[in-house]
């Protein structure tokens, strides 16, 4: 009896480690996505600046070509931005999670707020919740919430890792285009700091 209490000791321990492991790596995964969707926001913030100096004054217009130019690079560098933050907000930072995803059998309880009882006045039910609580007196099925709890942060975290990696790979075409954007404006500008001396 006591060789079997420490076997299920052990077990629970170990989910319960792996459990933390999982949501360690989900809350650092977390901090890069709202950081990338910092430096988004002040990317288009950068990129609409210049615009202002662009077209300040009437004297210093440029060609046609130039001026469509410089606009399909911005129009690309802000759907770009729009399009990661975007992925960001609903891959990453705040996904729409499905149990049925990652899981066949889904236990009594779950720290999924879906499957807490809730009342005909939208709000938790605790003597429902307490009611399954209680009903619970084996090991395997606390065994099994703990299982199942693992098993949906872990679907969450390869979620997210997967999701913030294809984010990145897309925040590097970005860079290439706001390089390029950069680089146009000062060559324009340049162009118009010469044409001005002669």
């Amino acid at each position: 009896m006591e060789r079997e209490e420490k076997i299920y000791s052990a077990k629970i321990e170990m989910l319960k480690d792996a459990l933390k492991e999982a949501q360690s790596t989900i809350a650092k995964q977390d901090v890069k996505a709202r950081f990338l969707l910092a430096i988004n926001l002040a990317i288009i913030a950068i990129s609409l600046f210049p615009l202002k100096f662009l077209y300040a004054d009437s004297c210093h217009s440029f060609p046609f070509w130039l001026n469509s130019l410089i606009f399909i690079e911005i129009s690309i560098v802000i759907i770009l931005n729009l399009v990661i933050i975007y992925k960001l907000i609903s891959n990453v930072i705040n996904p729409i999670i499905n149990p049925k995803n990652f899981v066949k059998k889904i236990p009594k309880l779950s720290y999924l707020t879906v499957y807490f009882p809730i009342s005909n006045e939208g709000c938790y039910d605790f003597e429902k919740y307490k009611e399954i609580l209680d009903s619970i007196n084996g090991e395997e099925e606390i065994l099994n919430i703990y299982t199942y709890e693992l098993l949906k942060v872990s679907y969450i975290r390869e979620g997210k890792i997967k999701n913030l990696n294809k984010i990145v790979n897309l925040f590097r075409y970005l860079l290439i285009f706001l390089f390029v954007y950069f680089l146009t404006l000062i060559l324009s500008f340049v162009s118009l700091y010469v044409s001005d001396l002669f």
